[in-house]
């Protein structure tokens, strides 16, 4: 049954009518599953070899040069145009994340806010966070998203904070690690959260908990001002024009702001620009989207292709069946 009360109502309509039955039954509002052999879980329910390929989009946002005309725009990954005016009237939007079916947007320059939206440009709380400093960067632990501020005690160096708070904004302990210097971005995994400090070109190590483990773990950088993790590696932007110690050169200083998708990598360059590279450290685009007046943050949004819906509703269906035979055999 689904949430409306009807057993897969849309069997035999169109892809988005999978779609339906996934968003509704499970709880979801995007689904990519990749899993060349072995088993991915659904609701409990094992997929066996499900393959899948995800169209890639990315958001990117601009402060326009004046408080009030930020905007963010919506983009293919082949850096063609979707919506140059996904949202408009910003003040001074930064930084994003996404998580689910929710956009998150830092205003660090701007009001000091972090606002949420829908992925699709819908306006939940457009003072989901507010009276935590200057917000320069955000992560998911759980349901619980961890700011990193780089004023959050009063302006100047050495009053950054990482705080906590819970899905509706609401704060756990915003207090969690005080005293940092200019704290620009942060990364977890696990009980395992990195902090990127600008001044000083330090990554440090803490736990979720608060609990420092290494305060110098990279130490050296010229100013970094994005980090991504992923497995067991960081990527991170500095402003010695390096991600990743020498990884990808030539990146303009001006570059601020990162986004990973499998082995693509975005980066926002305040001089006006997109860049593409992968990885492994090649460029493959330079200037996948060029025109833009000082992008400040870029964040990806996976699609998935329509026929994932009907291969993970299929597999679905037979998970069911095979539960249900379990259940009139016991």
């Amino acid at each position: 049954m689904n949430r409306d009360g009807a057993f897969f109502p849309y069997m035999n309509a169109s892809t988005h009518g999978y779609e339906r039955i996934l968003r509704g039954f499970f709880g979801l509002s995007r689904i990519c599953v990749s899993s060349a052999s072995g088993r991915t879980f659904i609701a409990g329910l094992a997929v066996l070899a499900v393959t899948t390929i995800c169209q890639a989009q990315f958001l990117e946002s601009n402060s326009n040069g004046s408080a009030g005309s930020g905007n963010i725009g919506e983009y293919n990954a082949d850096g063609s145009a979707i919506n140059t005016n996904f949202l408009t009237g910003l003040y001074l939007p930064g930084r994003m994340v996404v998580s689910g079916s929710d956009l998150f947007v830092a205003r660090a320059q701007g009001d000091n806010t972090i606002s949420e939206y829908t992925t699709s440009g819908a306006l939940i709380n457009g003072a989901f966070i507010t009276a935590f400093g200057k917000p320069e960067e955000m992560a998911f632990s759980g349901s619980n998203i961890f700011v990193a501020s780089i004023e959050a005690s009063g302006p100047g160096e050495g009053h950054g904070a990482i705080g906590v708070f819970d899905s509706s904004g609401a704060a756990i302990n915003s207090s969690l690690l005080t005293g940092l210097d200019s704290p620009v971005s942060l990364a977890i995994s696990g009980t395992r959260m990195f902090v990127a400090n600008n001044n000083i070109g330090t990554i440090s190590e803490y736990t979720t908990s608060g609990t420092l483990v290494n305060a110098a773990l990279i130490s050296g950088l010229a100013g970094p001002t994005d980090m991504i993790l992923s497995g067991s590696n960081l990527f991170i932007l500095n402003q010695g024009s390096t991600v990743n110690a020498s990884l990808i050169t030539g990146i303009s200083s001006l570059a601020n702001s990162m986004s990973l998708l499998g082995s693509t990598l975005l980066v926002a360059d305040n001089a006006g620009k997109i860049s593409e590279y992968s990885t492994s450290g090649a460029t493959l685009n330079a200037g996948l989207v060029t025109g833009l007046y000082e992008p400040v943050g870029v964040a990806f949004l996976a699609i998935p292709e329509p026929s994932t819906y009907a291969a993970i509703l299929g597999a679905a269906a037979l998970g069911f069946a095979v539960m249900r035979r379990r259940r009139v055999a016991a």
